[in-house]
């Protein structure tokens, strides 16, 4: 089921966020004793700085990226080593059957360099178990068992890259939507805390009341 779109309440990056939770909890804790008039207790302070540890320990974009990134390289290595695979097979049969010959013909896959993971993948699955049946006939341009059992392992292995690749992409997007109902949700708990902080210095003390402004624009 696709997800309902999200979007940040908070108007700021995420580590000014962070540091904006912090930075309130700190003066509500120093201001403690003023703010009890106004309803504010110790748990309310807990409350906000264990939903702003949830949010800085969660999972970045960059670190999930890194992740993904990691793997495009390593699904692009395994592409290049199967393309390189079924060259040598191919090869091999065009030496023993012709380049013009109808048994040729099943094992042409025109530019191999320009096939796809997925094409790659899809073309190891009928050329290998060709070439197992044929081996008799195509041994003598030096293919073997073993070369046709490597080509399928390193097949086995992109696919599963390929699978690997989609998973991370599938988590960075469900994390990447977590992660601002995460942020909104702290903000939601400052907006009470800054609002009341404000309250208690508005006529009193200036210094302190600009301690519980959200943003530095903020009246």
């Amino acid at each position: 089921m696709a997800r309902t779109p999200i979007s940040r309440i908070y108007p700021y990056r995420d580590a000014q966020l962070i540091q904006f939770a912090d930075s309130l909890c700190n003066s509500a804790e120093r201001d403690a004793t003023q703010l009890q008039a106004y309803g504010v207790s110790a748990t309310n302070i807990a409350d906000i700085r264990s939903a702003r540890e949830a949010f800085a320990n969660y999972p970045t974009d960059q670190e999930l990226y890194g992740d993904l990134l990691h793997t495009g390289q390593e699904r692009d290595t395994q592409a290049s080593l199967l393309a390189q695979a079924l060259r040598q097979i191919c090869t091999r049969a065009q030496l023993a059957y012709g380049s013009s010959s109808s048994a040729y013909r099943l094992y042409h896959l025109g530019p191999i360099s320009a096939l796809s993971a997925q094409e790659l993948i899809r073309a190891s699955h009928y050329i290998c178990p060709l070439a197992q049946q044929q081996l008799a006939q195509l041994a003598p341009q030096g293919l073997t068992a073993t070369i046709i059992a490597d080509t399928q392992a390193i097949a086995t292995t992109l696919d599963t890259l390929l699978d690997t690749e989609f998973s991370i992409q599938q988590q960075r997007q469900a994390a990447t939507h977590h992660r601002i109902e995460l942020g909104n949700a702290l903000y939601i708990l400052l907006i009470p805390i800054s609002e009341k902080g404000k309250l208690c210095w508005a006529y009193t003390n200036e210094a302190r009341y600009n301690d519980y402004l959200l943003v530095p624009s903020q009246p």
